[in-house]
């Protein structure tokens, strides 16, 4: 029995992060790889959500990477709320989250994205040391082309930096 439960904890070890407790880059391509196939071969619909943190690197360097520490802790807070269980949510990098939805076409996976925001926005109360802001890229997979999960990460990443971009031309305007 001691054997075994050793072996779950190495297991666990290399397949979810520290911090944050969530899949970490290795554990979640695991997984999310075993949904695609599964998603494929019964051609359901898919969704993949690319969150990256805007201005962790601030927050790190006026109050300290304990803080940082701690938003990106939140930030995973607010996706196992929101999210459902059946929902893979990996920490693939300091800042940065992919989400995949298995049975999201794109109207559920606009709803996800809506909820995440929301319960972001509804976090940054008055007072609090830092406000927590997301970019996010979203790719909906609908189990009949040959996409794999670098593919559709890509797309997702490539769309994260457009919604980045587009807040940064619309705050130089405001």
């Amino acid at each position: 029995i001691e054997r075994e439960r050793l072996r779950n904890q190495i297991r666990n070890l290399t397949l979810r992060d520290d911090l944050t407790q969530l899949y970490n880059r290795r554990g979640f391509s695991s997984f999310a790889n075993q949904q695609l196939r599964i998603i494929k071969r019964t051609h359901r619909p898919a969704s993949l959500i690319y969150l990256d943190m805007d201005g962790l690197k601030t927050i790190n360097d006026n109050l300290g990477h304990q803080s940082g520490d701690t938003a990106i802790a939140e930030m995973a807070d607010i996706l196992r709320q929101v999210l459902r269980t059946t929902d893979i949510i990996g920490r693939i990098g300091g800042d940065e989250f992919l989400i995949l939805t298995p049975d999201t076409d794109s109207l559920g996976a606009l709803e996800l994205v809506k909820r995440i925001m929301k319960a972001t926005k509804d976090r940054n109360v008055p007072g609090t040391d830092y406000k927590l802001h997301v970019s996010l890229g979203v790719i909906t997979y609908d189990g009949e082309e040959d996409y794999n999960l670098e593919q559709i990460t890509a797309e997702a990443e490539a769309l994260m930096y457009e919604h980045k971009r587009s807040k940064k031309e619309w705050q130089k305007q405001s």
